[in-house]
């Protein structure tokens, strides 16, 4: 299984693989990056924070097979992030300007090796939601989004499905800064920037006794 990390102070993203067969490599290095994501297809997305209008796709077979992607829509944003479906073919892309914070959606295009060449242009994803800080995939049609409800002006964490709108999680606590779910684990995770680690047990975020940071589904 294909694994990427990144660095504290944002400036490096490294790939491995959790058997071994990929050795630990420095895939990106000199710019201040999102949170990277591996994909099924052998491939680590990653993004400049400063929306350069390229994303990056590195590959376990080695620097030399890396590429870059023009998504020129995301020139002159900031990237917050970004996640990959399950499927390898939809990028989810979270990313800012003066005007506030967009959650896109685009398809990954790839040639018959599987080697990404071309992102489409992205549909706007409607979360109801501003100052989004975090997305990821909870399935193949929903996403989890973190984000400020724009009436409360509260913290809120929900499940936004693509075909049938959202789906309130418990109120996070002060200081959340991430969501990781799967529909398949039947469970959704949350930590908070002081290093709580919680589980949604339907109605409340139950704390979660382990030494962990950032949790994720793959």
């Amino acid at each position: 299984m294909l694994a990427c990390a990144l660095s504290l102070d944002r400036s490096s993203v490294l790939m491995a693989s959790t058997d071994g067969s990929v050795p630990v490599r420095q895939a990106a290095a000199g710019a201040a990056y999102a949170d990277p994501r591996p994909d099924d297809a052998g491939y680590v997305w990653a993004s400049v924070q400063s929306g350069t209008g390229v994303l990056l796709a590195m590959s376990a077979q080695g620097a030399e097979h890396d590429v870059k992607v023009d998504a020129a829509w995301l020139r002159g944003r900031e990237v917050l992030g970004l996640d990959i479906a399950a499927d390898a073919t939809r990028l989810a892309v979270l990313s800012a300007d003066e005007a506030g914070t967009r959650l896109d959606l685009c398809a990954v295009q790839r040639d018959e090796a599987g080697v990404p060449v071309s992102v489409s242009e992205p549909v706007v994803v409607r979360t109801g939601l501003v100052d989004m800080v975090q997305v990821g995939w909870y399935d193949e049609i929903a996403l989890t989004v973190l984000g400020t409800d724009p009436i409360s002006e509260e913290l809120r964490a929900q499940v936004t499905d693509l075909a049938t709108g959202h789906e309130l999680l418990p109120p996070p606590r002060q200081g959340t800064v991430r969501l990781a779910g799967s529909v398949i684990a039947e469970s959704v995770w949350a930590a908070t920037e002081d290093g709580a680690l919680m589980r949604s047990t339907g109605d409340r975020w139950a704390s979660v006794d382990l030494p962990a940071r950032d949790p994720a589904f793959y």
